[in-house]
């Protein structure tokens, strides 16, 4: 069975303070950095996340994107700003994951 890669795009922002319309235009920003690097991004998976902190692994989204990951699914994960898919160890342990697994990160 042959199972295709695709980009994921992640998105999210931490509190309910901030503007509803945060993780789409944290979207469109990933797109165009897509565009630029070549990668059709027409298919991409994308997960938004609101007012949720990066400091837990315990996230739907999260989850979703680690399963994706278990899954070899995905070629490239996309966000904004490092900060948005996870903070300090748990963006390390992710990215080492996330290489091992032959994808890219793209902040």
């Amino acid at each position: 069975m042959v199972v295709i890669r695709i980009p994921v795009i992640y998105t999210r922002y931490s509190t309910n303070l901030q503007r509803d319309t945060s993780c789409e235009d944290q979207e469109r920003e990933a797109r165009q950095v897509l565009e630029k690097r070549g990668i059709d991004a027409r298919q991409a998976i994308v997960i938004h996340y609101r007012a949720e902190t990066g400091t837990t692994t315990q996230r739907d989204g999260f989850q979703q994107l680690h399963e994706l990951l278990d899954q070899a699914r995905v070629s490239v994960v996309v966000v904004d700003d490092q900060a948005r898919l996870a903070c300090c160890d748990v963006l390390i342990g992710f990215i080492k994951n996330l290489l091992f697994r032959c994808a890219r990160f793209i902040a």
